[in-house]
């Protein structure tokens, strides 16, 4: 059995993250154009962006569109991103912390 050519196949290295209720960056690890973010937390949903330069994650208002993506507790999301983006940002919907785990790669 063989996977798809879109499967996704992570760099050699990944980030971990333990976000708060107040916007963290850090630097992405080195990889191609997908970023899979994956949420430990049993009850926080995570807000999060990666862009080049310097980035902040804000959760958007009640019906107001807000650039990032959120993954929901316990659940992965993965995002086709700017391949030569650099840095990460997350923010969690409450105090946490919610500990995240960033890997980048190819495919999705």
């Amino acid at each position: 059995m063989s996977l798809a050519p879109e499967a996704f196949r992570p760099g050699l290295n990944s980030g971990r993250m333990d976000v708060t209720a107040a916007s963290q960056s850090m630097a992405l690890p080195s990889g191609g154009g997908t970023l899979e973010v994956v949420n430990s937390s049993a009850t926080l949903p995570v807000w999060f962006i990666a862009g080049v330069g310097a980035q902040i994650a804000a959760i958007p208002a009640s019906l107001a569109n807000g650039a990032g993506w959120a993954v929901g507790p316990l659940l992965t999301k993965r995002v086709r991103i700017n391949p030569n983006a650099d840095t990460f940002a997350a923010i969690s919907t409450a105090a946490g912390p919610s500990t995240i785990f960033i890997s980048r790669g190819d495919g999705i």
